[in-house]
């Protein structure tokens, strides 16, 4: 008999207990304003927008909520599962970690790139669906603060429904891996499936090594099958201290972000305020939605594959050891190979062709001089016999 997994989600960001879990209050944290970030955008970045930038790609952030920032651009209210204030409340961020999220996925350039702050694919349209947070009660008036396995199978389901071509899940629930085979995931195994079917791509964060996810943990939804399984990377060769490994072929992201959209629809955020201090956005929250917006460009690129090939394109395309992946060189190393394929196959054929017309050639000459050959012959018999 398998024991139903009930325990609650948590957000991953690398921060103390929220004020609510201590019953503190249960107001908004207020964010770090900071300035814009200087600078102009990452080059490597602005060179994978010449392969594609989402147009016409719905990203769904499952999270706290996604705030209407005006360097976010299309923004859809996809339903609130812990507020009970319809579809509209999914654009109510309390918390600042979807908002943070969306912004790494589709945050717009400034104009004239007058900051360096841009999302993966800035033109994706991003479906918000409020499933937790680590302040507001969640819908029922129950005790839990993140929500639990069975609403974020119920937002993965909604986001299938709403159009979603990628899921973005910013969450985890840990178990103990001895008890991993022992847990029921079939709520959630049903919703991957639906979302599976419908070819849509999951991307999920692997998880912060903590009290809630200590070392050796099982990660839920990152352990599913389907799942793009997102760890965060320190540098290229060595994943960030707090990060859980995936559990399946490595692939892991920068999981820091300075500055973000803030969540009060203006402006920049460096960090969350709390009753521990100012919370920076640093975790496997952050690394997921880097390739939750390459898989974007990727379904605008080639929007005939299905989740299984953009999910086998992206783990070809990341590095060995921590299978870090960076939307530059990752996304142009996938556009040539289709290229170098095809000038591969077109080569040897070439080469037959001329081969061929040589033989060709050399059959005729031969051909030519036999049938001389042959008239002269008859000509001569033609003489002696005349």
């Amino acid at each position: 008999m398998r024991a139903r997994l009930f325990l609650c989600l948590s957000l991953l960001s690398c921060c103390p207990a929220p004020a609510f879990a201590q019953g503190v209050s249960e107001e908004c944290p207020t964010p770090v304003l900071a300035p814009a970030p200087s600078g102009v955008p990452d080059p490597e970045l602005l060179r994978s927008h010449r392969f594609a930038t989402g147009v016409g790609v719905q990203v769904a952030v499952i999270d706290t909520g996604v705030a209407e920032h005006p360097r976010l651009g299309t923004v859809i209210p996809g339903g609130d599962l812990i507020g009970g204030g319809g579809a509209t409340g999914a654009l109510h961020d309390c918390d600042g970690h979807g908002t943070i999220v969306a912004g790494v996925i589709a945050a717009r350039p400034a104009p004239d790139f007058g900051d360096s702050l841009i999302g993966v694919a800035p033109d994706a349209e991003i479906i918000a669906i409020r499933q937790s947070s680590s302040v507001l009660r969640s819908r029922g008036n129950s005790s839990e603060t993140a929500g639990t396995i069975g609403s974020l199978a119920e937002a993965i389901s909604l986001a299938v429904d709403r159009g979603a071509d990628v899921i973005n899940v910013s969450l985890a629930s840990c178990i103990p891996e001895h008890l991993a085979g022992t847990a029921d995931t079939s709520v959630l195994d049903a919703a991957l499936h639906k979302a599976e079917a419908a070819n849509v791509v999951v991307v999920a964060a692997a998880g912060n090594i903590g009290p809630a996810c200590p070392e050796g943990s099982v990660s839920y939804p990152a352990a599913s099958p389907t799942v793009l399984a997102v760890s965060a990377s320190a540098d290229s060769h060595t994943l960030a201290e707090y990060s859980l490994p995936t559990r399946n072929r490595p692939l892991s992201a920068p999981g820091s972000v300075l500055t973000g959209l803030s969540p009060t629809d203006v402006g920049f955020a460096s960090a969350m305020n709390s009753q521990q201090g100012p919370r920076p956005f640093t975790g496997t929250s952050f690394a997921a939605p880097v390739v939750s917006g390459m898989a974007a460009q990727l379904k605008q690129r080639y929007p005939a594959d299905t989740a299984a090939q953009i999910r086998a394109k992206l783990l070809a395309a990341a590095s060995p050891g921590t299978g870090e992946i960076a939307p530059g060189s990752a996304l142009m190393q996938l556009d040539s190979a289709p290229v170098m394929q095809q000038v591969s196959v077109k080569a040897p054929k070439a080469a037959s062709t001329r081969t061929e017309l040589r033989s060709m050639k050399v059959l005729l000459i031969f051909l030519g001089c036999a049938t001389a050959l042959t008239l002269l012959v008859a000509a001569v018999r033609t003489l002696r016999f005349s």
